[in-house]
């Protein structure tokens, strides 16, 4: 699973990045239509990627720890299918269910945190981006009564801001990123373990034997 989600790290930044395309190139558009256009957008923009910058922070950590426990519990679950022989003999079915499924509570904790913490975001973005809209166009109106943009220009920064605001909308990309960051590092963990040793001394030269000592073997008894 960490695998798979490391894997799409590369495809991940690529579509964030493609995405930020248009939002960058509306407010050069705004810049061009008149320069008060952008700095009306820019002047609002921190409080949009202060809200972003926060989704990251948390979001990261809610992945690590989602990530952790379920590690913890597919561990114990290799541990367990490794032994089923062991544990079938025992009659011991539960208490190895109960045991491998210890800290499934805690996984379903951090699970809907972690959703929580998106669909948060995710409004307060939408709640941000009406505002930059709304000034935006406050300050085209300003400058159509001054005659230095037309209603044209009016109506096409208006249009601008909505795509300008759509940095806001990136919140499920980002969140794709965070998870694939979080993977990779549990992974780095992984590869950063040293190699086993399995000793040093070479196998003989064929001719060799086999000798069993202090064996006996009973029968019926």
């Amino acid at each position: 699973d960490n695998a798979a989600h490391a894997g799409i790290a590369p495809a991940t930044a690529a579509a964030l990045l493609a995405a930020l395309v248009t939002p960058v190139g509306a407010v050069v558009a705004l810049a061009l239509i008149d320069g008060w256009l952008a700095v009306a957008f820019v002047a609002g923009a921190p409080v949009l990627f202060f809200l972003l910058r926060a989704f990251v922070r948390v979001s990261s950590d809610c992945v690590a720890r989602y990530q952790q426990v379920q590690g913890d519990i597919a561990g114990r679950l290799s541990e367990a299918i490794g032994g089923a022989r062991t544990i079938a003999a025992a009659h011991t079915e539960d208490k190895e269910a109960a045991r491998v499924l210890r800290t499934l509570p805690e996984l379903s904790r951090q699970g809907h945190r972690m959703w929580r913490v998106q669909g948060r975001s995710q409004a307060q973005a939408v709640a941000v981006a009406p505002l930059l809209q709304i000034a935006v166009a406050a300050v085209a109106g300003h400058l159509v009564l001054q005659e230095r943009i037309s209603v044209g220009d009016l109506l096409a920064a208006s249009r601008y801001a909505v795509l300008a605001t759509g940095v806001g909308m990136l919140v499920g990309q980002l969140g794709g990123l965070v998870r694939a960051r979080a993977a990779a590092r549990r992974l780095e963990e992984v590869l950063a373990e040293p190699e086993t040793v399995h000793g040093t001394r070479g196998l003989p030269p064929a001719g060799g034997r086999l000798e069993l000592r202090g064996v006996r073997a009973s029968r019926g008894g």
